[in-house]
């Protein structure tokens, strides 16, 4: 049986480094899935930037679709979707930067079970303190939780360290 294909959506405008550096992180870190990458231009008019991509679509698993519409960040999305021939999407901005291999596979085998919606990743800042691990969820309620902690901090390793199944949801990050 072949594996489905993992489509990696990641809209742009312009800052090529950003860029760059998110997709080439992706590559690398990604090597047991069959994935597309969507790169979505919407509008961007830097020559850097063209390059960058021309350079990125070298490689056969990037595509490059262009969206000439004003900025609207779901419709975006959604023009990427309906150009997508993955069984599975991931909505990625292009500043972020995966940092460890395997962390899609880890993704993709809790979103095979059917029983799941959707799966979000622990995003770090730059200091690698926690931006985003769920939103918890509950009357009048709904928060970040352990936002701020290092991800060492041994707050965050006894409650949070590992995959978790939460009545919650993620972030559009």
């Amino acid at each position: 049986m072949t594996e489905p294909i993992v489509s990696i959506i990641i809209p742009f405008r312009d800052k090529a480094d950003y860029l760059e550096r998110c997709v080439k992180s992706v590559l690398k870190t990604v090597s047991g899935l069959r994935v597309e990458l969507l790169l979505v231009d919407n509008l961007s008019r830097k020559s850097e930037t063209t390059i960058v991509v021309d350079a990125l679509a070298s490689d056969d698993r990037v595509k490059v679709l262009q969206y000439r519409e004003k900025f609207n960040f779901s419709a975006i999305n959604n023009f990427a979707a309906a150009n997508a021939e993955g069984k599975f999407l991931l909505f990625l901005n292009n500043d972020t930067e995966a940092i460890a291999v395997g962390w899609l596979e880890s993704m993709i085998e809790v979103a095979g079970n059917p029983a799941v919606g959707v799966v979000g990743a622990k995003l770090l800042y730059p200091d690698d303190s926690i931006q985003h691990v769920g939103v918890m969820l509950g009357p009048n309620l709904a928060i970040h939780p352990f936002s701020g902690f290092k991800q060492d901090d041994p707050l965050f390793m006894k409650h949070c360290a590992r995959s978790r199944e939460w009545a919650a949801a993620v972030t559009a990050a």
